[in-house]
């Protein structure tokens, strides 16, 4: 489930995205019930929440040099996932955005013919005034 900012606008000092070599990546998700398709999902990216996962990436330029790199595995509503970030783009997006993805990190635990539908938002805090950059 890929998600691309711009590289010129995550870069860009004035986005507050990458400061100090630290960036912060989060991710919000909502498995859907299928037999109950009632829910409520959380509109923030806060930590205290059980849907949400904050990953703050320190000396973000050592990273840069590989092709991609993940996050440690977080688990929501007893699924384990992770983020994956490519700092320079991935597929159509090589050498134009960052990339940023939610996996599913134990992909064994769905047998065949099993689906797993999921609402999520993918967000990267800027750190100069606090507000996300969101991609659903």
């Amino acid at each position: 489930m890929p998600r691309a900012l711009p590289q010129s606008a995550f870069y860009s000092e004035f986005n507050g995205f990458l400061v100090q070599d630290r960036c912060t990546f989060g991710a919000e998700v909502f498995i859907i019930n299928t037999n109950t398709p009632i829910g409520a999902k959380v509109s923030s990216l806060d930590s205290n929440s059980t849907r949400t996962y904050t990953w703050r990436l320190e000396k973000f330029s050592k990273i840069y040099v590989y092709d991609n790199t993940y996050s440690p595995e977080f688990t929501i509503d007893s699924r384990t996932w992770k983020l994956r970030v490519y700092p320079k783009g991935f597929g159509t997006q090589k050498d134009k955005s960052l990339s940023l993805y939610l996996e599913l990190a134990q992909r064994n635990d769905l047998t065949a013919g099993n689906k797993l539908y999921v609402e999520y938002e993918l967000r990267m805090k800027n750190q100069l005034n606090g507000e996300d950059h969101i991609k659903t």
